[in-house]
């Protein structure tokens, strides 16, 4: 189980665990993209938040944060699909 899985603007990937912490190129993340999407896809209306993002921090069972230099923006881990964040650590651990 992660503790803590980062998505970097910067191309790279990052999941840290009891045991663990690991980056990998997000090139070697198919999900990657997808895990993005979600989350963008749930900033508030009134957020200025653009695409083009420094880092997504997601806190397993706690939030998402997404941090672009227009603004930020929390997600409550419940809003979020917990299985395509489990592909993505999957596919991190596994690279």
């Amino acid at each position: 189980m992660y503790n803590t899985l980062h998505i970097f603007g910067y191309g790279e990937c990052q999941v840290i665990t009891d045991t663990e912490n690991k980056k990998v190129p997000t090139s070697d993340c198919p999900s990657a993209q997808d895990v993005v999407d979600m989350i963008y896809a749930l900033k508030p209306a009134d957020n200025n938040a653009g695409t083009d993002y420094r880092a997504i921090n997601i806190f397993n069972d706690m939030f998402a944060d997404y941090q672009s230099p227009e603004g930020t923006f929390r997600v409550d881990y419940a809003e979020l699909d917990s299985a395509l964040i489990e592909q993505l650590v999957s596919e991190i651990e596994a690279a």
